[in-house]
C-alpha cells in the first residue's frame, strides 16, 4: 500500500487540498478559477467510490477516480498532466527545427550536425558528446556539466542537438533550453531563467518548477554562459572598466545555478573555453557548497576535417598538398563541403580565395534579394561600421529599430549616393534603405522565440571577421572585452599569413593587459610562435600544434594542465620550474639545449618520450607524513564535517610552492600505494574504507601548506 504521508505531500505539492480521508480512499480537490476537480484515489484495487464521486459531483467538482500502484507511478502521473509534457516536448521539437531552418537559411544549405572529438577526464573522447551528456543527466545525483569550445565552434549547435535527443527519448522528461548568448539582459541571468519559466509553464508556480527539477524531470542547458562573465582567468585583471566582471559578480550568477543543485538537478552550460571554471576561486566556490554536486568539464575540440569534406575532397587536397588545416572553421568547412568538387579543386588551394568566395555568396545574392545597389565592398563597409558601433556599447544583439538607426547614422553620406542609383521615380528614403540594410544576410533574428525582435550577426565567424577588419581599419588602440579579441583571433585564424599578421600586429600593444593564457591564445591562432614570457600562470587544455617556441622567451613557474603539445620542437630553455599534468606529448622533437636542471616536473603525462626534460636534482623530505597531510587536506579541509570524495588530480597542488611539487607527486604516489587515494582520469578518489588511516594523517604534527 502507498504511504499515506507521502502521497498528501505530493498531492499538497502539486496545490491539492485532502478534502476526506476514508477507510480506503483519499479525496484531494484542486480548484483553479471556475474548474473545481477532484481526485479520488483508492488504496486498494477494485475498491467502489461511486457514492463519494456523486457527492462531490453534486457538489459542482469534476471528478476523476485513480488507482496507483506505488508513489513514483503517482508522480509521473501528475507531472505528465500539469506540465502537459507531450505539447511542451512538441512545442521544444518545434524550436530545434526551427533552429536548423534558420541555419539553412543562414548558410544557404542544408544544415546537418556533425560530431568532434571532446576532451573528458584527462583523456580524447571519440564517442557522442551527445551521448556523454544524456548518460550524465540519466545518472543519479545533482550534476553540473560545463561544455566549453572556442566561438562558433559548435557549443550551441551541440546543445540543440542535446535538446533535441531529450524531446524525442523515451523518457517523460522536460527540458529547459535558455539562449544566452547575445542577449543583453543575460546579465540577471536569474531573471532570465524565471523568464524562461514562465514561457513553458506559464500556468504553474515557479517552486514547483524548480522542484521537478530537483527531482530530475526538468534538466536546465543554458546556452552562452560566457554572456555572463569574463573570459579573463584573473578576475582583477581588468581590460576595461566598463567591460570588467568581477569574480563577485559571476559567482552571485553562479549561486543561482549552485542553489538549484540538489538531489537530482542536471544543469548543461555552454561556454567558450575558458580557464575560470578551471581556477582556485571556482574550485573554492563548489567545495563552499552545502549541497554537494558533481563538476564534469567537457571541452569540443576542432572539427575533424575529413568528417566535414569526406573522402573525394580530402583526397583533392592531398592531391594539391594542400595543408587543410586552416580550414578548420565549422563556417567554413559547411560551405566547402556543400561546394561542387569541380568548385572545390579551384578554390580550396587558399583559405582566403574560401573565405572571399563565401563571403561574394552571401553579399551577391542580397543585392538580387533585396535589390540593394551597393556592392560588396560598400555593403562590407557598412556592417564594419555596424559592428564598431556594437562592440563599443558592448552588445551582441539588439531590436531591429535599434539596429536600423545605427545604420541610418553611421552611413548617411553612402546611404544617399545610393539613392542616386535607382532609377528615376523608384527612388526610396533613407530610412527605408536602412531598414532593408537591417534585414540582410549578414543579420539574423537572435533565438526561435517567434516574440523576439532582437537581431544579430549570422554567425561568430563573420562577427570574427568584422570586428578584425574593424580593429585594423583603427589608427588608435582599441581596448575592447576579451570576448571580441577572441571572436576576431578566432575567425582571423582561418585567414592568410598576411591578414594574420596585420590583426596581430595591431593587437599587440594591449596583450600584455590580458591574462597569459589570452596571450597565448592569441599568439597560437595569429603569430604560431611564443612572443612573450610568461611567469607564474596557468594554463589549461590549450593544444600548441606546430608552434615554436623561440629562443629568448620563456616560461618560469608556470603549470600546464591537460594541454596537447602536438609535431613542436620543445626547447628545454624554454621552460623553467614548470609542472605538466595530465598533458599529452604527440610527434614532439626534444631539443636539449641546456645541461642546467630546469626543475620540471611531468604528472601523468603520456605520448612520446619526455624523460631529457624532466628534473633529477630534486631533494625530497623525509617527513612524508607532512607532504601526505598536505594532499589529503585538499580533500578534507579544516573546520569541514566531511571529506571531498574526489579531486581533480591538478588541484591537489593547489596553494603548494612550486619548489615543493616533487615531494607533493610523491606523497600523493604514496597515498595510492597504501590504497587510500584512486586515480581516474583526471580525478583522485578518496578510498572511504581508509578513513581511519586519513584521521590519523590529517592529526599528525601542525605544518599545512603554508607552514613549511
Amino acid at each position: 500500500m502507498i504511504n499515506v504521508d507521502e502521497l498528501d505531500k505530493l498531492y499538497e505539492r502539486y496545490d491539492f487540498k485532502k478534502s476526506n480521508q476514508y477507510a480506503d480512499a483519499i479525496v484531494y480537490t484542486h480548484t483553479n478559477g471556475y474548474f473545481n476537480n477532484a481526485e479520488i484515489v483508492t488504496l486498494e484495487e477494485g475498491i467502489d467510490v461511486s457514492d463519494i464521486i456523486v457527492r462531490y459531483q453534486e457538489a459542482g467538482f469534476s471528478c476523476k477516480n485513480s488507482y496507483y500502484t506505488d508513489i513514483e507511478e503517482v508522480h509521473a502521473q501528475l507531472f505528465k498532466g500539469f506540465f502537459s509534457v507531450l505539447r511542451t516536448r512538441d512545442k521544444l521539437k518545434g524550436e530545434y527545427y526551427k533552429y536548423c531552418q534558420n541555419q539553412n537559411i543562414r548558410l544557404k544549405f542544408d544544415y546537418s550536425y556533425i560530431s568532434c572529438n571532446y576532451f573528458f577526464d584527462g583523456k580524447e573522447q571519440t564517442d557522442s558528446v551527445v551521448s556523454k551528456i544524456l548518460s550524465i543527466i540519466n545518472s543519479n545525483g545533482p550534476h553540473l556539466v560545463i561544455l566549453e569550445a572556442a566561438a562558433g565552434y559548435g557549443k550551441t549547435c551541440t546543445a540543440y542537438e542535446l535538446l533535441k535527443e531529450l524531446v524525442t527519448s523515451d523518457s517523460d522528461g522536460i527540458p529547459i533550453f535558455t539562449e544566452l548568448s547575445r542577449n543583453r539582459k543575460a546579465a540577471v541571468f536569474k531573471y532570465v531563467l524565471l523568464d524562461e519559466i514562465d514561457r513553458l509553464f506559464h500556468h504553474l508556480k515557479s517552486d514547483l518548477v524548480t522542484y521537478e527539477m530537483a527531482e530530475g524531470r526538468i534538466p536546465v542547458i543554458i546556452d552562452g554562459f560566457d554572456e555572463l562573465i569574463s573570459k579573463s582567468v584573473d578576475m582583477d585583471n581588468k581590460l576595461h572598466d566598463k567591460h570588467s566582471k568581477s569574480f563577485d559578480d559571476m559567482e552571485s550568477m553562479l549561486d543561482t545555478i549552485g542553489d538549484l543543485l540538489t538531489h537530482n538537478t542536471k544543469i548543461i552550460l555552454t561556454s567558450r573555453k575558458s580557464a575560470i571554471f578551471n581556477g582556485d576561486k571556482f574550485n573554492n566556490w563548489v567545495e563552499g557548497r552545502e549541497n554537494r554536486f558533481k563538476v564534469t568539464r567537457l571541452i569540443l575540440h576542432e572539427p575533424n576535417i575529413k568528417d566535414w569534406l569526406g573522402t573525394e575532397k580530402i583526397e583533392i587536397l592531398k592531391y594539391q598538398n594542400i595543408p587543410y588545416e586552416s580550414f578548420g572553421n565549422p563556417v567554413l568547412l559547411a560551405h566547402l563541403r556543400n561546394m561542387s568538387c569541380d568548385k572545390f579543386n579551384n578554390y580550396c588551394k587558399d583559405s582566403e580565395e574560401v573565405i572571399k568566395d563565401y563571403l561574394i555568396m552571401l553579399l551577391e545574392r542580397e543585392k538580387e534579394r533585396q535589390d540593394i545597389h551597393f556592392t560588396v565592398e560598400e555593403q562590407l563597409e557598412i556592417f564594419i561600421k555596424l559592428v564598431y558601433e556594437m562592440v563599443e556599447l558592448d552588445i551582441t544583439s539588439e531590436d531591429r529599430d535599434f539596429i536600423k538607426d545605427i545604420i541610418l547614422v553611421k552611413n548617411r553620406n553612402l546611404i544617399n549616393v545610393l539613392r542616386s542609383r535607382y532609377p528615376q521615380g523608384l527612388s526610396q528614403k533613407a530610412e527605408d534603405i536602412a531598414s532593408t540594410l537591417a534585414r540582410h544576410a549578414l543579420l539574423d533574428r537572435v533565438g526561435t522565440s517567434k516574440n523576439t525582435n532582437k537581431i544579430g550577426f549570422i554567425n561568430d565567424f563573420i562577427f570574427g571577421l568584422l570586428i578584425g577588419e574593424c580593429i585594423c581599419k583603427l589608427k588608435n588602440d582599441w581596448l575592447i572585452d576579451y570576448k571580441y579579441i577572441d571572436l576576431a583571433c578566432t575567425a582571423y585564424s582561418a585567414r592568410s599569413a598576411d591578414e594574420k599578421v596585420k590583426l596581430y600586429l595591431k593587437l599587440k600593444p594591449i596583450t600584455l593587459m590580458l591574462h597569459s593564457q589570452e596571450q597565448i591564445e592569441i599568439d597560437i591562432k595569429l603569430n604560431n610562435q611564443l612572443s612573450s614570457n610568461h611567469k607564474d600562470a596557468s594554463f589549461y587544455s590549450v593544444t600548441f600544434k606546430n608552434f615554436i617556441f623561440p629562443d629568448g622567451f620563456s616560461f618560469t613557474g608556470c603549470t600546464f594542465s591537460q594541454c596537447i603539445f602536438n609535431k613542436i620542437e620543445i626547447r628545454k630553455s624554454s621552460f623553467y620550474s614548470c609542472i605538466f599534468i595530465d598533458c599529452r606529448f604527440y610527434d614532439c622533437t626534444i631539443l636539449n639545449d641546456t645541461q642546467e636542471d630546469r626543475k620540471l616536473i611531468f604528472s601523468n603525462c603520456f605520448g612520446d618520450d619526455i624523460s631529457p626534460l624532466k628534473t633529477k636534482d630534486f631533494v625530497t623530505s623525509d617527513d612524508d607524513y607532512y607532504y601526505e597531510k598536505i594532499v589529503l587536506q585538499q580533500f578534507w579541509q579544516k573546520g569541514r564535517a566531511n571529506a571531498q570524495p574526489n579531486r581533480a588530480y591538478r588541484t591537489l597542488f593547489a596553494g603548494v610552492p612550486t619548489k615543493q611539487y616533487y615531494s607533493v607527486e610523491n606523497a600523493i604516489e604514496s597515498l595510492r600505494r597504501k590504497g587510500i587515494l584512486e586515480k581516474q582520469g583526471e580525478l583522485v578518489y578518496l578510498n572511504y574504507e581508509y578513513i581511519g588511516e586519513v584521521r590519523n594523517i590529517l592529526s599528525s604534527g601542525e605544518g599545512d601548506i603554508n607552514g613549511k
